[in-house]
């Protein structure tokens, strides 16, 4: 029996017990709906900000700052570049997985999200371990992605169509970057979503052959340029919901899963 409290009757059966004009030669299948769910601790965040209350620690270079709780990255027409740097607490030599969501405002404009082994003050050091995304926002046929890594190197090839993968590229909307690291597997896969849930089929390049040898990296950075004569202060980028979980190639976000599932 099933007590409801508040209904007009105080018992209620909740089901039929017996069956009553079956037919002859007839059979009777009944099916249990009811699922059984454990609890389960998602994927362990190794760092995150958003900038609205966690900024603490950022050191912002050149031209860069938060601007309505964004971080905002912009140039002028040359070097320093604007960067935006955090030293993590430990370096992350393995697998990773990086989020983070994105917006480009205008113009011709490059911009580099990743993990590093040092700060370099240009784009043209040579002695680098890192692991990046980067992205080529522009009018042209030549937007792109590009997934990159290098050990004892500088920065090699611009994030665009011909040197990565081809993408859409609308001013002033968001977008969801996810950047892998599988060590096991050699690869360096950068997905662009258009939801907020990493959810879809992704805008992707995935460097298939990473170097070996690429450790000590502890520096998170946003790195922006941009191209010819259309950068300026009123071409930026904006970057925030930043999470960072190491030892991982996948996320699992969902707290309950159904027995048998997992």
């Amino acid at each position: 029996e099933v007590i409801v409290w508040g209904a007009s009757d105080d018992v209620v059966s909740d089901e039929k017990t017996t069956l009553t004009n079956v037919p002859t030669n007839s059979r009777y299948e009944e099916t249990d709906t009811r699922k059984i769910y454990r609890k389960v601790d998602p994927t362990t965040i190794t760092y995150e900000s958003d900038f609205a209350d966690n900024s603490t620690g950022w050191n912002f270079q050149a031209t860069s700052n938060i601007t309505s709780d964004r971080l905002k990255v912009w140039n002028t027409t040359s070097p320093p570049f604007g960067q935006a740097t955090y030293t993590l607490s430990s370096d992350v030599d393995g697998d990773f997985v990086l989020r983070y969501r994105l917006k480009w405002h205008a113009g011709d404009s490059y911009i580099f999200v990743g993990l590093y082994d040092e700060l370099p003050s240009t784009l043209t050091d040579t002695t680098m371990d890192f692991c990046e995304s980067g992205f080529y926002f522009t009018n042209n046929s030549n937007r792109g992605l590009r997934a990159n890594a290098g050990a004892n190197t500088g920065y090699s090839g611009d994030p665009i169509a011909s040197t990565g993968a081809s993408q859409t590229g609308v001013a002033d909307t968001d977008y969801y970057i996810e950047l892998i690291r599988d060590v096991s597997a050699s690869t360096l896969k950068l997905n662009k979503y258009t939801s907020s849930d990493y959810t879809g089929t992704p805008e992707t390049h995935t460097m298939s052959s990473t170097p070996s040898g690429i450790d000590g990296l502890k520096y998170l950075k946003v790195i922006y340029s941009h191209d010819g004569s259309t950068g300026g202060t009123s071409s930026y980028i904006f970057a925030d919901q930043i999470k960072l979980y190491a030892g991982v190639t996948s996320i699992d976000t969902d707290e309950w899963k159904e027995r048998g599932s997992a």
